[in-house]
């Protein structure tokens, strides 16, 4: 089992110190409203794989319209700034299809010189999305290194025991995808499920099967994500289909080369 004190070897690349230098990395973007919480040491991604994910993968996440609603919603700040991260549901990245409807209610009342108003607003519209494979697979990369991350920083901050250690070759499948791209001929495939409500948190819980199967479900503020750490990408479609994650499976959606209801899924890749 891996020492849970930062190694200075990075758990992308694998280059320890000198070849690399580190610095702190945010499991989720620290525009994104992490405070502080969720943030890996010193000593476990170097700068270069940290920079990569925060210019060139993690930004799809951040457009993605229901992290975006989600974000607007729990007013998300910026840790660092200290600014809301995204201020309106419609903007000009996140237009309405449709023309939003607004309504305001307005009662005021008048005692001694004063004017109270007290107010209700609402605004309705339609926000959607036609994913192409390329987003679908950008979206697919920068869930996987959170996953993974949070798996990090539950060993190596929480201090909680993984059954694998993080540097382990089981991992590469995971890693590859998630930092290179690779394959490059797929997407590597994940659940997605959105719960009644967003929450201001993240929650990592951990499935092993069979001693060498991983899956992780996060939960993103609300937004729900299970994925796969170790199958290739010869038998991903295959475990992912046979897992039982802790939700109905016919509120769950499958994102891969196109996104379908998991039972869907189930019926293709179960065989």
């Amino acid at each position: 089992m891996d020492q849970q004190t930062p190694p200075f070897k990075c758990i992308w690349c694998h280059q320890q110190e000198p070849q690399v230098e580190f610095d702190k990395s945010h499991v989720i973007p620290q525009c994104a409203g992490n405070n502080d919480y969720t943030v890996l040491p010193v000593g476990i991604v170097c700068k270069k794989c940290n920079g990569y994910f925060g210019s060139k993968v993690e930004p799809h996440l951040l457009d993605d319209p229901l992290f975006h609603v989600i974000a607007v919603a729990l007013e998300l700040t910026n840790s660092k700034s200290k600014k809301p991260f995204r201020q309106k549901i419609f903007d000009k990245q996140h237009p309405s299809e449709e023309r939003i409807k607004r309504h305001l209610s307005l009662k005021s009342t008048l005692s001694s010189n004063k004017l109270s108003l007290q107010i209700s607003h609402q605004e309705s519209g339609v926000l959607s999305r036609q994913y192409n494979t390329r987003e679908l697979a950008w979206l697919s990369r920068a869930i996987h290194k959170i996953g993974f991350e949070a798996m990090a920083w539950d060993f190596y901050v929480r201090k909680k025991n993984i059954p694998i250690p993080i540097f382990d070759n089981s991992f590469a499948p995971v890693r590859a995808w998630a930092r290179e791209g690779h394959p490059t001929n797929s997407i590597r495939p994940l659940l997605r499920f959105m719960g009644n409500k967003p929450a201001p948190q993240l929650e990592y819980q951990m499935w092993i099967q069979h001693g060498h199967k991983i899956y992780c479900w996060l939960n993103l503020y609300g937004d729900w994500y299970g994925m796969n750490f170790t199958s290739n990408s010869n038998t991903i479609d295959k475990h992912l289909a046979e897992w039982s994650p802790p939700i109905e499976s016919n509120d769950i959606w499958v994102i891969s080369n196109e996104m379908m209801s998991f039972d869907k899924y189930k019926i293709m890749h179960q065989r």
